[in-house]
């Protein structure tokens, strides 16, 4: 995992969660949707709204987050995430943990080349929050 120094910190002190909570567990269960070149949580799908003025990848960022209380939780929730994106898709995925000190929130998108959602070379610029970077390939 890509992180900043806040991240660091908070896994190195974060004990595993033991299991995922009935809620995420289901929205990994639903699976995914394709809708117009990008990939949904089919959980989430029906609610999302694309702004014509979004790239996929802003699209895919916004629609496919997932807001949490329990940071372990948070990175149990990433790793299931990226285990079930690599047994299903072949292209690569970008999955970002963000942790403000009260909720954790977790958002992945298709890792397009010129796209990114978040610069992995300016992760220290997050002063307020601790963020993570997993790739599924």
């Amino acid at each position: 995992m890509l992180m900043n120094s806040k991240m660091k910190d908070l896994v190195a002190a974060t004990i595993q969660a033991p299991a995922l909570s009935p809620e995420l567990a289901e929205i990994l269960s639903s699976g995914f949707v394709e809708s117009e070149g990008c990939i949904l949580f089919a959980a989430e799908a029906k609610k999302a709204i694309r702004n014509p003025s979004m790239d996929a990848t802003e699209f895919e960022s916004f629609a496919n987050h997932v807001h949490m209380k329990s940071f372990p939780m948070s990175l149990l929730f990433a790793s299931e995430l990226l285990t079930a994106l690599r047994e299903i898709f072949p292209e690569k995925f970008v999955v970002i943990v963000a942790f403000d000190g009260s909720t954790a929130t977790v958002r992945f998108h298709k890792d397009r080349p010129g796209t990114p959602w978040i610069d992995i070379n300016g992760l220290d610029n997050f002063k307020e929050e601790a963020v993570g970077i997993l790739y599924s390939i």
